[in-house]
C-alpha cells in the first residue's frame, strides 16, 4: 500500500466535502479552513516520518494486522498502528552476531523466538508494555533480557525493541 500525492489529495477532497456538507447543510459551525490546515500538517508529518511516502514493505505492518516471518536481508521490523506477529524462530545465526530491531508504535507485537537461540535483548518502552519470556515487564524505560544457548561462546541474536504507546510480547517456543 502506498500513499501517493493523488491519494492524499483525494483524502483531502473527501474530508473537505464532508466538512462543507456539515457546515452548510446541517448548520454545524466547523472551522473548515483550520481543519484542512491541520490535516495538511499531519500528512506532511507522516511523509517526513516515513521518508516521503507510506509504503508497505514485507517487514512492516502499518495500519494493518498480520504475520511477518524472518527474512535474512531484513534487520528492522515495524508494527505501526497495527497488530502483528513477528516470527524469528527460523533464524540461523552462523559465525557472527545478528542484530535485529523491532519497533512497535501505537500497536501490538508478538515476537516469537526459538528457546535454544542465544539472545541478548534490550527493550526501550515509552508509555507501553514490553513483556519478556521471564515475565519481566516494563512501562517506561529500558530493560534487558538474556537467553543463553548451549554454548556461551556461540554467536548471539541481538534484539532491540522500541515500544511507544503499545505492547510488545516476547515468546520463547
Amino acid at each position: 500500500m502506498r500513499f501517493s500525492g493523488s491519494f492524499t489529495l483525494g483524502i483531502l477532497f473527501v474530508i473537505f466535502g464532508i466538512l462543507f456538507i456539515l457546515k452548510n447543510i446541517v448548520n454545524i459551525n466547523i472551522p473548515v479552513a483550520r481543519i484542512i490546515v491541520g490535516v495538511l500538517i499531519i500528512i506532511f508529518g507522516l511523509n517526513v516520518l516515513f521518508g516521503g511516502s507510506i509504503s508497505r514493505k514485507d517487514s512492516d505492518l502499518i495500519f494493518q494486522s498480520g504475520n511477518i516471518n524472518y527474512q535474512a536481508n531484513v534487520d528492522e521490523y515495524n508494527v505501526i498502528f497495527g497488530n502483528g506477529t513477528i516470527d524469528l524462530s527460523n533464524i540461523d545465526i552462523d559465525n557472527s552476531n545478528k542484530k535485529i530491531e523491532i519497533n512497535t508504535i501505537f500497536g501490538q507485537t508478538r515476537l516469537i523466538l526459538k528457546s535454544d537461540t542465544p539472545i541478548n535483548m534490550k527493550s526501550n518502552t515509552v508509555f507501553g508494555t514490553t513483556r519478556t519470556p521471564d515475565l519481566d515487564s516494563n512501562f517506561f524505560g529500558e530493560s534487558k533480557y538474556s537467553q543463553e544457548g548451549n554454548d556461551s561462546e556461540q554467536p548471539k541474536l541481538i534484539i532491540e525493541t522500541n515500544t511507544i504507546f503499545g505492547q510488545t510480547r516476547v515468546v520463547s517456543e
